[in-house]
């Protein structure tokens, strides 16, 4: 038979012989074997950042087509050549395709198209107040954010981004619960500094069976952005609404610690952010009611680990009315809940802890002249963290606090009954038989304290402790009509003076500023 294979590229003769009367006679003919085309291997780079170009090349046959299985995220300009331009986050296929004897062959390679990475500071309001005295009302503020371009990213370009396109790629939202009605967006790119602002009015309804609300916003992107958001550098901040009701504690803003410490550690906490909002008041009952909100920063290994710290467990409230224009709060949550918002499944053995603050008030506008000091405890009442190492609450802590970067306090106090109000006295209102009194009260040097009593035969002592309850200074054997001078070296704060003779005791509070 004439049944032929070919085996390799080349030509060979293929002869048909027959014999007869004529001898041999023999026909035959050229065949020629093509090689088959091969498509190679494509090698080219990969990923690509959004607007970038390369030159795919393939080392097989030449003379083949290029194309792109998603034109979206990226383009062949010409089918001749692999010059690819990516155009939009995602991944397609870049393919080579040659034809010949083995019908067409293709070669191909992923390409992925990496989103541009950006940085989003907020720099808007984090405090407003609803203007009524009872519950409900709504407040406007509005949201700023910074955009820029991630340094640790070679993906960063944020030229592309406008107003037109903006709620293509991000959208900012807070949880559920909180009213809020954003009003219209505004976005401008500034090409000099490379950096966009976002700007959106955002009013904030207060539920009508509270006095304030905490809302955290969060930018987000959107389902097949061209951007990332690099949480290292990214901020969503803690908004507190409150009205103005008498004997009403809010707050909300951030500090940078300097000297944080706590289970946490120190380092690598300092110089970050610190968000908080927070609410406190009793209600006609006289049971309290209130929220903490905080957001605390964390270096652990070259990433920041973000954790939030939350309580809607109000526990005791005492306000102190340190001048005119300046008073102080101290506050306790417990029953908070700890978590670690970059890891969702890292716990933490800290749930049911306590918290721990005190703010001081002294006016407007809040940030650089209001202060707070944070401490956190886990539940096995372990310092968990503080906003201050050293200050952790004791008596001098006032020269702990941390002034606000911005933000605001505000004590609510005037216009009625104060609830739990702590205001120092001057002279105590005690019978004659059994006096104490300090003046001056507040002071920043020292105090007079003057002793009497209608017993002369039983000696007096007298004791002075600090909000926490430790002994700061004791004095025995005093004498009716006897004058201390005391509290030089006393740090800021608010102590306790307790004068006991027998069974009798009585009680007044200094303020050191």
């Amino acid at each position: 038979t004439g049944f032929v294979t070919a085996k390799a590229a080349g030509q060979t003769t293929i002869s048909y012989s027959v014999t007869g009367c004529n001898a041999p006679a023999a026909a035959t003919k050229v065949l020629t074997v093509n090689p088959n085309v091969v498509s190679g291997t494509i090698t080219g780079t990969t990923p690509l950042c959004i607007n970038a170009t390369d030159t795919y090349i393939s080392n097989g046959n030449a003379g083949g087509t290029w194309s792109s299985s998603n034109e979206v995220v990226a383009t062949i300009i010409n089918s001749t050549t692999g010059f690819v331009t990516a155009k939009a986050a995602g991944q397609t296929t870049i393919s080579y395709s040659v034809t010949g004897c083995n019908a067409p062959a293709a070669a191909t390679k992923v390409l992925t198209v990496s989103p541009n990475v950006i940085c989003a500071k907020y720099e808007g309001d984090y405090f407003a107040n609803t203007g009524l005295t009872g519950m409900g009302g709504s407040a406007t503020v509005t949201l700023i954010y910074k955009i820029s371009g991630s340094q640790g990213s070679t993906c960063n370009d944020i030229s592309g981004l406008n107003a037109a396109n903006f709620d293509t790629h991000f959208k900012i939202t807070p949880p559920s619960g909180p009213v809020v009605v954003y009003g219209t967006k505004t976005y401008t790119y500034d090409p000099v500094a490379n950096i966009g602002t976002l700007t959106i009015p955002a009013t904030i309804t207060v539920p009508s069976n509270a006095y304030s609300t905490i809302v955290e916003f969060k930018l987000e992107t959107q389902t097949n952005s061209n951007y990332s958001i690099n949480s290292n550098c990214t901020d969503n901040p803690l908004v507190t609404v409150s009205s103005k009701a008498d004997g009403f504690v809010t707050g909300g803003g951030f500090i940078i610690p300097t000297n944080a410490g706590g289970a946490i550690g120190t380092i690598g906490v300092n110089g970050l952010k610190n968000n908080f909002g927070f609410n406190f008041k009793f209600n006609k009952t006289g049971k309290p009611q209130g929220n903490w909100n905080t957001i605390i920063r964390r270096v652990e290994g070259g990433t920041t680990v973000v954790y939030q710290v939350k309580s809607n467990v109000a526990s005791s409230l005492i306000i102190t009315k340190l001048s005119e224009k300046s008073y102080r709060a101290d506050l306790k949550y417990t029953s908070a809940n700890f978590q670690n918002l970059t890891c969702s499944l890292c716990p933490l053995d800290a749930n049911n802890g306590t918290v721990i603050v005190s703010v001081y008030d002294n006016g407007e506008p809040g940030a650089g002249v209001d202060s707070i000091l944070i401490s956190i405890r886990d539940r096995s009442n372990n310092l968990w963290y503080t906003s201050h190492a050293p200050g952790n609450h004791s008596a001098g802590f006032i020269a702990d606090v941390q002034l606000l970067k911005q933000g605001n306090i505000q004590i609510h106090t005037q216009g009625g009954p104060v609830a739990r109000l702590a205001a120092p006295e001057i002279t105590a209102i005690l019978p004659v038989s059994f006096n104490i009194k300090a003046i001056p009260n507040p002071t920043t040097a020292v105090f007079e304290v003057q002793l009497q009593t209608d017993n002369s035969r039983d000696k007096m002592q007298l004791r002075v402790t600090d909000l926490t309850g430790r002994t700061v200074e004791t004095f025995n054997n005093l004498k009716s009509g006897q004058v201390l001078r005391i509290g030089a070296n006393y740090h800021s704060g608010i102590y306790i003076v307790e004068l006991m003779q027998g069974e009798k005791r009585k009680q007044i509070k200094l303020v050191k500023l």
